[in-house]
C-alpha cells in the first residue's frame, strides 16, 4: 500500500479530510454559504478520491492472492484476467483525476464544432465528431448540453 499512498498521497489526503470535517462541524462555518458549498465539494472530491486509491490496493491484493493461486495449479486465468482489467480501469480513472487539480478545471468548456467546405461529407464528419465527444463525455461522467 506504501506505494500507492506515496503516489496518491494519501496521508495528506486524509488529513485535509479531517480538517475539513472539523471546520464544518464548526457554526460560525455556515454563516458563509459560499465558503460551505466549497469545502463540501472539496470534501466529496476527497472522499471520492481516497474510496477510489483504498479501492485499488484492494485490487492489488486480489491480484496477489490471484496469481500465488495460479502458482499453485488453480485455472484462475479468466478471473484475473478480469480483475487485472478492473484494476486498470481504476487505475486510468485515478490518474485523470491527478491531472484536473488546478482550480479552472471544475469549469464548464464549450465545444464548437463546425463542418468545412465540401458539402454533405462535411457535415457527415462533423455529425460523427459530435457523436463521438458526446459518447466520450457519457462514458467519463461528463454532463452533456447541445
Amino acid at each position: 500500500m506504501k506505494n500507492f499512498e506515496v503516489f496518491f498521497d494519501l496521508p495528506n489526503q486524509k488529513a485535509r479530510l479531517e480538517k475539513l470535517n472539523q471546520e464544518l462541524a464548526q457554526p460560525e462555518v455556515w454563516a458563509n454559504h459560499q465558503r460551505v458549498q466549497h469545502l463540501q465539494r472539496e470534501k466529496k472530491q476527497l472522499e471520492e478520491s481516497i474510496r477510489q486509491i483504498q479501492e485499488l490496493q484492494e485490487k492489488k491484493d486480489e491480484i496477489e492472492v490471484l496469481l500465488e493461486l495460479g502458482e499453485e495449479g488453480e485455472a484462475i486465468q479468466t478471473e484475473l484476467a478480469q480483475t487485472i482489467e478492473n484494476f486498470q480501469h481504476l487505475l486510468d480513472d485515478l490518474e485523470m483525476q491527478t491531472l484536473f487539480t488546478e482550480p479552472d478545471d471544475a469549469r464548464n468548456a464549450i465545444l464548437t464544432i463546425h463542418p468545412g467546405a465540401g458539402g454533405t461529407e462535411s457535415q457527415d464528419w462533423a455529425q460523427m465528431l459530435l457523436r463521438m465527444y458526446l459518447r466520450y463525455a457519457e462514458r467519463k461522467g461528463f454532463k452533456t448540453k447541445i
